[in-house]
């Protein structure tokens, strides 16, 4: 058994004054066996993840919520199935998840085909998307959804200056969102995405400290949300924030 990372965050909202923390430590129990546990306070729960060649298995308490996911080769592609126990209901089993994804390459394109089906909610989707260009700088899908109705997306690369790609999709649920990924020096990565239809302002920083030398390598990162306009209800919404630090040993 071997320690191979640690992970800290601190989640911070404006609406409240208590800061929820998660601590996770990842092993490795064994070749191709990973363990993964979870703590958070002040709520005092604790996950427990246990993962290994094409499956996982996971347990949260007091929440008591189970889960394990399996996955096998089929038709050229790969169908993975995931049993999900919410609140120890034990007698919902066996409600499975069905997925099965496949690829299509040519010589200028790559296409990913996946459709899902959840026995237990009646849920749907199906989900086409296309790749093109060098380095498939292009990218362009296409999601069905019982639910949610159709979604679509777009991005492309653009790796000029300090912008590395911009994107724009489209829900039902979600409305329009605008997405551009930038890495102005080495060891720095941002994203921001803006959220017309709930009227949210996102954005994701995550940095590797090399000046640290021959320590640890260690990465920071930091998740802002700020949203703008007032609710349904006509009052003031809050901005989050979420810092992390991860170390690997």
């Amino acid at each position: 058994m071997r320690l191979v990372s640690l992970e800290e965050q601190a989640r911070w909202t404006g609406s409240s004054d208590t800061v929820v923390n998660r601590h996770t430590a990842n092993l490795t129990l064994a070749k191709g066996l990973q363990l993964s546990v979870t703590q958070i306070s002040p709520a005092s729960t604790l996950g427990v993840k246990l993962s290994g060649k094409g499956f996982l298995l996971g347990h949260d308490s007091p929440s008591l919520d189970t889960f394990a996911s399996f996955q096998r080769p089929l038709l050229g592609g790969k169908l993975e199935v995931t049993q999900a126990v919410p609140g120890g209901r034990w007698f919902l089993v066996p409600t499975p998840t069905f997925k099965f994804s496949r690829s299509f390459s040519t010589p200028h394109a790559l296409d990913r085909l996946s459709c899902k089906w959840d026995t237990l909610l009646r849920r749907g989707q199906l989900s086409q998307t296309m790749y093109c260009g060098r380095d498939c700088a292009y990218k362009a899908s296409l999601q069905l959804d019982t639910w949610l109705g159709p979604a679509m997306s777009a991005r492309a690369k653009l790796r000029r200056g300090v912008v590395q790609s911009v994107a724009a999709s489209f829900s039902a649920a979600m409305g329009p969102v605008l997405c551009m990924k930038s890495r102005p020096m080495a060891g720095l990565k941002l994203r921001a995405d803006t959220r017309l239809g709930p009227r949210v302002l996102a954005a994701q920083a995550k940095a590797i400290p090399y000046f640290l030398g021959s320590a640890p390598p260690m990465a920071l990162t930091l998740d802002v949300t700020a949203p703008w306009g007032a609710d349904a209800g006509g009052g003031k919404r809050r901005a989050a924030a979420v810092l992390g630090v991860k170390w690997r040993i």
